[in-house]
């Protein structure tokens, strides 16, 4: 296998496994694959079974595909933003972040009143980006009115779509609409080590923009990473141009990818070095075309690897409304796979008060078959027509409105189905909140939420979970001001849960439920620089019915006592917090499906600390985290550091490190010995950019 990969089981195996003559046995596998393994590749692996003799007793293949995950999330570092008296502009930075194996093109629009500013950045996976926004505004005037503004931000890469918003305080009548900068001019250097593993990386990066008085854009972007450890060496090569101006955009860029890997495997007849090569080079033109009626085009071919993607999209506002389609084509002719799907999303305001979100998608996902050779690790195709057609549908419906004066009602549905290739599948949501809001700080909350799971979630017909879940919950909250420095909360929490495993041992249906009543009380005080936050809950859970891993059937067992202590202080800009859990496992955090432990203790511990030197040029910060689990053996700890640096003339030198430490003690089944498992890693960056306006 890949450097980095593991195959364990999928559940907990006993240490002897007797197999009757003319009998069978079911060990269901998993394979761990290393954090951002690239994904729309097939890869092929074979397994051995040797008897307690070292017994060659015979072998089989596998083919195993990864899927494109797209993971992405976009975060608005500010909150709530004030206008100075002597300025008229206001920069507040929105963050992407790709988590996924795939590159990701996002489309971001910022909206206040009825003014819109958009942009779209590429994102390479494991690497964000930081995007400066700039409102601008006429100078100070007289009228000291003010007036709470919001500020919205979509972000949407043409099948999802996150939404986030800014609130600030402005003057009236002194908008003057929104100018964006994107992509400072900044070249940087990138280094990532992980000893366990042998494995680091080291990169280079290069990216600007240049923004023209009639609002055009010109933006490069040059990435060049080499990925190596002992037996493996990748070099990736990106570049993209693009042109932007206020009623086309269009963008003209290419990738190419070009490496060798040299597999070591061990085989039963001695060693073998297998060399092998992947070559890829893949151009793609991105036409944009923005009118009242706004629509996207996007064209990638593959050439050595023949796979062509296809998205279209359409954007049409009527009013304050909008409706947007959008439809992917993906087919990968070396894989015999293809990928259809399609989005439609509605926003309606309803009067001022009211407001409605609707979206679905359907995809549709088709895979013919396949076979392996005799001597090749390389994926062979059948001659048969078999082909596995998938289908699947999610949407999403949200309502927010004022139902009466301080009484607000908020309603989400969501549904994914079983066969859907990204997310978590299977899943029903259902939340409903009523709040009510009075002029003197107190507020009320009622809601009810709802989660199920299915069972069984397939891809291929073949599963890939077999658990399944059901929560409910009533929570109740209310809030009141102590004073002038201290709020206090109160609330009281309702849950019953069912879960549904399958047994290892007996392949039957392992069952768990519970019902658990929770109060917890919190207080949030703030005394000029120093600020105190305290969260105490507690309560009892009550198991009903509980299978392990054995078929052993557990029934009457006592209640079980929930803890959860939070707290916090902070002054100016330090802070340290500590956070102590204990309690049945699945009600006081999420219930962890394949572990047997029906009781969980956890510590963290964290802080941060930052200070600005020489009038705020300088910014050096430091972040420390530690978390021990108790109930598993097992702790992580992280360290931190950055430095920040601006100069007048608009220079900026960012640099990061980040040191992971992660420690698990377990108990080795085969030797009936305790061991420890220990990986650090440690990464980096270094950039350096000024921003400039022609």
């Amino acid at each position: 296998m890949p450097k980095g990969w593991k195959l364990v089981p999928f559940m907990p195996v006993p240490d002897d496994i007797i197999v009757p003559p003319k009998d069978s046995v079911f060990i269901p596998l998993k394979m761990l694959l290393p954090k951002y393994t690239k994904g729309g590749k097939t890869y092929a692996y074979r397994m051995e079974i040797f008897d307690e003799h070292k017994k060659f007793l015979g072998d089989t293949k596998a083919i195993l595909l990864v899927p494109e995950v797209s993971e992405w999330e976009v975060e608005v570092l500010e909150e709530e933003l004030y206008l100075p008296f002597d300025s008229s502009e206001i920069t507040f930075k929105t963050r992407i972040t790709n988590k996924g194996n795939k590159s990701e093109s996002i489309s971001l629009h910022y909206k206040i009143q009825d003014r819109i500013a958009s942009q779209r950045i590429d994102i390479e996976p494991g690497f964000d980006s930081m995007l400066t926004l700039t409102a601008q505004y006429s100078t100070y005037q007289s009228n000291r009115d003010v007036n709470r503004e919001q500020i919205g931000v979509t972000a949407s890469n043409g099948l999802e779509i996150q939404d986030e918003t800014i609130y600030f305080v402005k003057f009236k009548n002194n908008y003057n609409g929104l100018r964006s900068t994107k992509r400072p001019n900044s070249i940087g250097l990138i280094y990532d080590n992980l000893p366990s593993q042998n494995l680091s990386t080291l990169g280079f990066r290069a990216m600007g923009s240049m923004t023209f008085k009639n609002d055009s854009e010109f933006s490069y972007f040059v990435m060049n990473t080499d990925l190596q450890n002992i037996n493996q060496y990748d070099r990736s090569t990106i570049y993209r141009l693009q042109y932007l101006s206020e009623e086309i955009d269009i963008g003209l860029g290419s990738t190419f990818d070009y490496g060798f890997r040299l597999n070591r495997i061990n085989t039963v007849s001695g060693r073998r070095t297998i060399l092998n090569g992947n070559n890829a080079l893949s151009v793609a033109w991105r036409p944009y075309i923005n009118t009242a009626h706004q629509t996207t085009v996007f064209v990638s071919r593959n050439i050595l690897q023949p796979i062509t993607t296809v998205i279209g999209g359409h954007r049409v506002r009527l009013g304050r409304s909008s409706v947007e389609g959008a439809f992917t084509y993906n087919v990968d002719f070396f894989g015999k796979r293809s990928l259809k799907i399609g989005a439609i999303q509605g926003r309606f305001p309803i009067g001022t008060k009211h407001y409605i979100d609707i979206s679905a998608n359907g995809v549709e996902e088709s895979q013919h078959l396949l076979s392996t050779g005799d001597n090749s690790i390389n994926a062979i195709y059948s001659d048969s027509n078999s082909v596995i057609r998938n289908k699947s549908l999610s949407y999403r419906f949200f309502y927010s409105g004022n139902v009466f004066k301080g009484l607000n009602l908020s309603i989400t549905n969501s549904y994914t189905s079983p066969y859907y290739p990204n997310g978590e599948r299977g899943i029903l949501n259902i939340n409903a909140q009523l709040s009510y809001n009075a002029k003197n700080r107190k507020s009320v909350r009622i809601g009810y939420r709802s989660q199920e799971k299915t069972p069984y979630t397939y891809q291929y017909s073949l599963p890939l979970s077999i658990f399944g879940y059901q929560r409910q919950n009533i929570f109740t909250e209310y809030q009141m001001p102590i004073g002038a420095y201290t709020t206090l909360q109160a609330g009281t929490l309702i849950q019953k849960f069912e879960a549904e495993r399958l047994s290892s041992v007996t392949s039957e249906l392992a069952h768990f439920s519970s019902s658990d009543f929770k109060v917890y009380i919190g207080s949030r005080s703030n005394f000029g620089k120093h600020a105190f936050r305290f969260n105490f809950l507690y309560g009892y859970a009550f198991v009903h019915d509980f299978m392990d891993n054995n078929g052993v059937h557990f029934s009457n067992i006592p209640r079980i006592p929930a803890l959860d202590i939070q707290s916090e202080y902070s002054k100016n800009n330090f802070r340290i917090g500590l956070n102590y859990i204990s309690g049945p496992n699945g009600t006081v955090s999420n219930y962890t499906t394949n572990s047997d432990d029906l009781f969980r203790q956890q510590l963290r511990v964290y802080g941060t600390w930052q200070r600005y030197f020489f009038e705020r040029k300088l910014r050096v910060s430091l972040q420390v985290a530690s978390f021990y689990e108790l109930s598993q053996n097992r702790g992580s700890f992280s360290f931190t550091p950055h430095v920040e640096f601006y100069s007048k003339n608009n220079w900026r030198i960012d640099a990061n490190a980040v040191l992971n430490y992660n420690v698990l003690n377990t108990n080795n089944l085969a030797n009936d010995v305790n061991a420890t498992f220990s990986n650090r890693c440690l990464s980096g960056f270094l950039y350096c950019s000024r921003r400039k306006t022609l």
